[in-house]
């Protein structure tokens, strides 16, 4: 099958101009509407879509269909938001309401409020763990329990004067010649 994974080796496919020009960077996804970018593909000159659906989309249409269908979803949660505080109001001010309900709506107004309450979990699960213990057994002792043998140093080993300046290179007569003419004849 062209275009497919057979299971042995991927197959090149065949892409649309339009996702050629898309994968080059030439063509401006924010200009198509959401019709557009949700199908991957343009209308015609008429308003229709011709022709089947891509079978690949590229990486910058995908991404943009998800930036926009996220907004879509921020922006509904922004029109909403004083109207589900407002049903949660209600709810805990309901005194027909079950308690459990009551108490589930004062909590998730009061942690969206103040924010929810550190929850610290100690876990014991008797003795000493396997990692502690190879931990414990790898750390070394900066300051060895053994008997500590103290060292003064000599001073006969430090000079205290500089030392001598090194003498400078001497002129070897026979390394002014090339090196495949040294060997092959005799001292200059």
């Amino acid at each position: 099958m062209k275009g497919r994974n057979t299971g042995e080796k991927r197959l090149p496919i065949n892409v649309s101009r339009t996702t050629a020009a898309i994968l080059a960077g030439k063509v401006d996804l924010t200009e198509w509407d959401d019709d557009e970018i949700f199908r991957g593909q343009r209308r015609s000159k008429d308003g229709k879509f011709h022709g089947r659906p891509p079978q690949v989309v590229a990486q910058a249409v995908h991404e943009e269909r998800h930036r926009r269908f996220f907004m879509a979803g921020i922006e509904l949660l922004k029109t909403n938001v004083v109207k589900a505080v407002d049903y949660l109001t209600r709810v805990v001010n309901d005194d027909s309401a079950p308690h459990s309900d009551r108490i589930k709506a004062a909590t998730f107004i009061v942690e969206r409020v103040y924010g929810k309450a550190p929850e610290h979990v100690t876990l014991d699960v008797g003795g000493e763990a396997p990692w502690m213990k190879a931990i414990m057994d790898s750390v070394v002792d900066l300051i060895p329990s053994a008997d500590v043998i103290d060292v003064e140093p000599l001073d006969d080993i430090i000079p205290d004067e500089e030392p001598p300046e090194p003498e400078p290179p001497r002129a070897n007569i026979s390394s002014r010649r090339p090196r495949h003419l040294r060997d092959r004849i005799g001292p200059s």
